[in-house]
C-alpha cells in the first residue's frame, strides 16, 4: 500500500512539473506576442489604470513603460477630453453585458503634445464565476490615414465648390468625374463627357483644354497609409 502511494505521489509530481512547464511556455509565447505585437496592446484595471502595456502602445502616446506603470497612468490621463465620453459609454456597455468587445476610432494626447487618432479595440476578460477582471485593449495608430482622408475631403470639396471648370481623367486619359463648373462652362453635360478623351470632345462649345484643368485619377487614389 504505502508502495503504491508512492508511486502515485511520483506520477503526480512528474504529471505537474510537465504542467507547470507548459505553463511557462505558453507565458514566454504571451510576452513574446505581447511584446513584438505590432499594434500597442495593454491590460487595464475596471477602473481605467495601466497594468500591463507593451512598448507599441508606449510608442503611441510617448512614454516609456516604466513611466506608465510606476505612476499609475490611466487611459483617462492620455485621452483626448473630447472622446472620453465615448470611450465610457463602451465601457458600460462591456461591464453591463451588453457586449463582450468593441472598437472605435480614439485619440490619445501623445507626450509631446501631439495628436494621435487610434482604432482602439477592447475585451473585457472575467473569470469562471463572470466577475469583471480587467480590459485587454488593442491600439492601432491610424494617424496618417485620418489625415490623408483629411485631405481627400478637402479636395472633394475643392473639386465640387471650385469655379474652375475641372475634369479628372484616368492614366489613359479619359475623363471620369467632372465638377458642375465644368458643365457650366463648357456647355457638355456630366453624362456626355464621361468616358470621353478631352480630344475627342469637338464642337461649337468652349474648347476643353482652354476652359478646364484635367486632374488624374491617381491624385485621388492614393493607397492608404498606416
Amino acid at each position: 500500500m504505502l508502495a503504491d502511494t508512492i508511486r502515485e505521489l511520483k506520477s503526480t509530481k512528474v504529471s505537474l512539473t510537465k504542467k507547470a512547464e507548459e505553463l511557462d511556455e505558453i507565458q514566454a509565447r504571451f510576452r513574446a506576442v505581447f511584446e513584438n505585437a505590432a499594434v500597442g496592446i495593454a491590460c487595464v484595471s475596471i477602473t481605467g489604470q495601466f497594468l500591463q502595456i507593451n512598448q507599441e502602445y508606449c510608442r503611441i502616446i510617448g512614454y516609456t513603460p516604466e513611466e506608465v506603470l510606476s505612476q499609475g497612468f490611466s487611459y483617462q490621463q492620455v485621452m483626448a477630453p473630447g472622446d472620453f465620453e465615448t470611450c465610457l459609454a463602451f465601457q458600460r456597455q462591456l461591464l453591463d453585458g451588453v457586449t463582450n468587445s468593441c472598437a472605435f476610432e480614439n485619440r490619445y494626447i501623445h507626450k509631446e503634445g501631439g495628436i494621435v487618432w487610434v482604432l482602439l479595440s477592447i475585451y473585457l476578460l472575467r473569470n469562471a464565476a463572470g466577475a469583471p477582471l480587467y480590459f485587454i485593449a488593442a491600439a492601432q495608430n491610424i494617424t496618417e490615414r485620418k489625415q490623408y482622408e483629411t485631405r481627400l475631403q478637402l479636395a472633394a470639396s475643392v473639386f465640387t465648390h471650385s469655379r474652375e471648370g475641372i475634369m479628372i481623367t484616368d492614366a489613359a486619359g479619359t475623363i471620369v468625374e467632372v465638377n458642375d463648373a465644368f458643365t457650366h462652362i463648357t456647355g457638355y453635360p456630366r453624362e456626355e463627357a464621361l468616358g470621353q478623351n478631352p480630344r475627342m470632345i469637338k464642337s461649337g462649345r468652349h474648347g476643353l483644354e482652354f476652359l478646364c484643368r484635367p486632374m488624374a485619377c491617381s491624385d485621388y487614389q492614393r493607397p492608404l497609409a498606416r
